[in-house]
């Protein structure tokens, strides 16, 4: 097994509290820096300009005795030689001296190239500076002689504004970066090496046993948030330490219970073989013993009943007779209680059964047996169900049967098969018209031995119905019945549409 990454290796450069912290004091200082900047930009302009002004108006005032002589005495070549001297100014591109006649006295101008878009918009291109000329006649009023006029190239001078705007931008770039990377180590220094050293502890400790670790608490975090979150990782760990010896222990415990629990199952397995083993020779001999002897006894009540009937009187006849029914009655009882002992005993094997078949072979053979009753069937065709096909065998008789049974005293009987649409499947369900039965005792219509009706009126042991209600119940069903005392019974069953387990 590879050993673990550390915590800092784990974590992606971006994703780290170092890169993050850099980038938002980063972030922080540039937006100051542009705030700052933009100020200090702002106040340098400004004060650029009210320099650009004061040049100019300062270099008029020093050569406005000279200019006004110079047009006074009508020295053109003076005039002209003072104007070149001032075009040897970086920002001056033309100088003029007006005569009083608002006539060019003289005029110089030098070729520049244009200032780039930018530095006209900021600066305002091209000023034009007017100084007006007086020539003073002793202590008489002053007499103007014209003026001069200086074209300003506000762009000569941009540049130095420039220089001056970057160097303090880098600068101030520089000094706040400086600031953030020394804010970033000592961030670094503090707080992040113990968060790693915490998170590389964390990654040593053993899953299985966190109880017995604790993170080292560093002196100089003992009252800072840093070492509260320690402490709690430390009563976290306890914590989860300790659930985890008690979830052990409860493991542990269960473990014994449940090889216990095998043990009891085990046991309680035989003694439920054992105890089968003796049913099934309770119901072989049953099936095979005691039928036989009530075989036996009706068959030999009948024999001297044909035999020597002449030889009886009419109480001995009456007393073979009872006997005779009553054996009779028993074989009945018997085997309706072995075939409810074999419907909850063995494995089901289900398949695609046709309930319309079954149910056709079972009303013929009822049919056969009775066939003076005009009984009208209606069956619906072909309808199927996923069943153990000897057990569905049994349900289909029971309920046919007791439909046939219990309409045997009624008009123009019918009895009826078919299906409904239910919410979780088809409905199959056996209706007829016979003597029905009240519904206040519904509860006890599938209770072993618990009859309706008297024996004189409809013969029947009790237990057909119990032994349906089982079948169904192992097949994933349900069954119900709905009646109406004097016009019949209607009984539905479900089976569950998979396999049963």
């Amino acid at each position: 097994m590879a050993p673990p990454l550390k915590i800092q290796e784990s974590v992606s450069i971006r994703d780290r509290l170092s890169f993050r912290l850099l980038r938002n004091v980063a972030i922080s200082v540039l937006a100051v820096e542009i705030v700052l900047a933009s100020g200090q930009i702002l106040f340098d302009y400004r004060i650029h300009n009210e320099y650009l002004d004061e040049t100019a108006i300062q270099i008029l005032k020093t050569v406005e005795k000279a200019a006004s002589y110079a047009i006074w005495t009508l020295d053109i070549e003076g005039g002209q030689n003072l104007l070149s001297g001032l075009l040897r100014h970086n920002a001056i591109i033309k100088a003029e001296l007006i005569d009083s006649k608002e006539q060019i006295f003289s005029s110089a101008q030098k070729s520049t190239t244009p200032s780039a878009l930018y530095i006209r918009w900021l600066f305002g291109g091209y000023r034009l500076y007017t100084q007006d000329l007086n020539i003073q006649y002793g202590h008489r009023s002053s007499e103007s002689v014209g003026q001069l006029k200086l074209t300003y190239d506000t762009g000569a001078t941009a540049t130095s504004f420039f220089k001056r705007t970057l160097v303090f931008l880098v600068t101030g770039l520089l000094i706040n970066l400086a600031l953030a990377i020394i804010l970033l180590y000592v961030f670094h220094a503090t707080m992040v090496r113990s968060i790693l050293s915490i998170g590389d502890f964390l990654a040593k400790v053993n899953p299985q046993n966190p109880g017995s670790y604790r993170v080292k608490l560093p002196p100089q975090h003992e009252k800072d948030e840093l070492g509260s979150l320690i402490n709690k990782t430390n009563d976290l760990l306890k914590a989860v330490g300790e659930n985890i010896q008690r979830r052990q222990e409860i493991e542990e415990e269960m473990r014994v219970l449940n090889i216990e629990l095998e043990e009891r199952v085990a046991a309680r397995t035989k003694e439920l073989e054992l105890t089968n083993q003796e049913l099934e020779s309770f119901t072989y001999a049953v099936s095979h013993d005691l039928q036989g002897g009530l075989r036996a006894i009706s068959g030999l009540s009948n024999a001297v009943l044909e035999d020597y009937i002449e030889k009886l009187d009419q109480e001995g006849v009456n007393y073979l007779q009872g006997l005779v029914k009553s054996s009779n009655q028993i074989e009945a009882l018997t085997r309706d209680l072995l075939r409810l002992s074999r419907s909850t005993r063995g494995g089901i094997s289900p398949s695609m059964v046709n309930l319309s078949a079954i149910a056709s072979d079972v009303m013929k053979r009822l049919k056969e047996a009775e066939p003076e009753r005009d009984v009208t069937v209606k069956i619906a065709p072909d309808i199927r169900a996923l069943a153990d096909p000897r057990l569905i065998w049994v349900v289909m008789e029971n309920l046919l049967g007791n439909a046939w049974k219990f309409s045997s005293k009624s008009p123009n009987v019918y009895i009826k098969f078919g299906t409904e649409k239910g919410e979780n499947g088809p409905l199959f369900f056996v209706r007829d018209n016979g003597s029905g039965f009240d519904m206040s005792h519904a509860d006890k219509l599938f209770v072993p031995f618990k009859r309706f009706h008297r024996n004189d009126d409809f013969t029947g042991t009790g237990i057909g119905l119990t032994t349906v209600k089982r079948i169904i119940l192992r097949h994933g069903g349900q069954i119900w019945a709905e009646s109406v005392v004097g016009q019949g019974a209607t009984f539905y069953f479900t089976l569950e549409t998979r396999h049963p387990d």
